[in-house]
């Protein structure tokens, strides 16, 4: 606490106390002292009472599901997730395949691994993606996951794939204008219903049961330049137009 008088004559005093809670200040000369706190209400004087804070907008699609049997010879059907976004084209685009449980006690942590797929653009089969084998689409997730990221167990264990724009030619078969819903469709037609060196160790009742799972694909699209950002009482989550 700061007074301008002395502590003694203010009621607040408690003898043996008040000396070690209380900052006496007596001004000498042409001396002046400003004070701000959080506590008060006037937000002028309150310099933190802003926000600027990167968060990633992501938003989420599911293809139609699958079902069993893929262990069968011909039995793999091809995984398609169609997306559909007023928010433009996004920075990147993440895929996996997801299992479908239902009444199934006997579950894996692990997930069936994308070899290849391919992206289509109005009706177009871009090649930038389907050109890709499954070193290739190991090898762009690597480069594009943290560099303290276990890529071969990730890739062992989940089989994702990580895509930034420039791996997609930068959308430039996207000729929409800006107002236009941007439309597109993954297919994924060769995967393995787990990795090999990730069912190590499990026995055959396990993985005979997920050769019976149903499958789906999952996309996700990641915009940068989004974040929350605002004045006091008026913060939102909102695209960085300033950016």
């Amino acid at each position: 606490m700061l007074i301008d008088s002395d502590p003694a004559a203010s009621q607040l005093h408690i003898a043996g106390v008040s000396d070690t809670l209380i900052a006496y200040l007596s001004p000498m000369g042409n001396y002046g002292l400003i004070v701000r706190s959080e506590d008060g209400f006037d937000q002028t004087t309150k310099e933190l009472q802003t926000a600027e804070m990167a968060y990633p907008l992501m938003e989420s699609y599911v293809g139609t599901t699958v079902e069993a049997p893929f262990g069968q010879p011909g039995g793999r059907k091809p995984l398609v997730c169609e997306c559909n976004t007023s928010h433009g084209v996004p920075d990147f685009v993440f895929l996996r395949i997801e299992r479908q449980y239902s009444n199934n006690l006997r579950t894996a942590p692990f997930e069936a691994t994308i070899k290849t797929l391919k992206m289509d653009i109005r009706f177009q089969d871009v090649k930038t993606v389907s050109d890709l084998d499954s070193n290739a689409l190991y090898q762009v997730t690597r480069r594009n996951s943290n560099f303290r990221a276990d890529a071969v167990k990730n890739y062992q264990t989940y089989g994702a794939v990580l895509f930034r724009k420039q791996d997609l030619g930068n959308w430039a078969d996207w000729d929409g204008e800006q107002a236009d819903p941007f439309q597109v469709t993954f297919t994924v037609s060769d995967y393995d219903i787990y990795h090999q060196v990730a069912a190590l160790g499990y026995p055959g009742a396990v993985t005979d049961v997920l050769d019976d799972t149903p499958l789906r694909l999952s996309v996700v699209f990641i915009y940068q330049n989004y974040g929350f950002s605002g004045k006091y009482h008026e913060c939102k989550f909102d695209f960085q137009t300033n950016k």
